[in-house]
């Protein structure tokens, strides 16, 4: 606890006030009011998007960190283009996408299987957290596989 707890807190809180403070100078920029009470209220959700990104984000920095050549950003599909003959059809692999989005959703199991276990065990102050990793994993995990098909 006397490592744990101060990481713990270190990471949570530093992600917390990024938050807050992005959602401050949103409202000062846009001459709205800045409303602490609801944006602490978006704060669980938003934390849980931010974990169920995370493998989208990790695989965008390797793939440019193990890049031979500096790599564009390519925000959409590009056209389709003709095969030579004997090529395979590209529609026909499994793609990046869904296997993304497959992981996410077995992420969301593992940590669906890990809330039970805690539930089981009696480890009620980590349950609230396992809480943001199943939701988030579950939420980014379905909404892929929706829009990849």
């Amino acid at each position: 606890m006397i490592i744990d707890l101060p990481l713990f807190f270190g990471t949570t809180l530093s992600i917390a006030s990024f938050y807050l403070t992005s959602q401050r100078e949103i409202a000062g920029s846009d001459n709205h009011k800045f409303e602490l009470k609801a944006t602490l209220r978006q704060l669980p959700l938003v934390m849980s998007i931010g974990i169920g990104l995370c493998i989208n984000q990790t695989r965008a920095v390797l793939e440019a960190m193990l890049a031979s050549t500096p790599a564009s950003f390519v925000r959409t599909p590009q056209a389709r283009r003709g095969r030579q003959a004997g090529e395979v059809d590209p529609e026909a692999l499994p793609r990046d996408e869904d296997r993304r989005a497959y992981l996410e959703i077995a992420f969301a199991l593992y940590f669906a299987v890990a809330l039970v276990a805690a539930g089981m065990q009696g480890h009620y102050l980590s349950m609230p957290f396992l809480l943001l990793f199943l939701v988030g994993f579950g939420y980014v995990g379905t909404l892929s596989l929706h829009q990849s098909r």
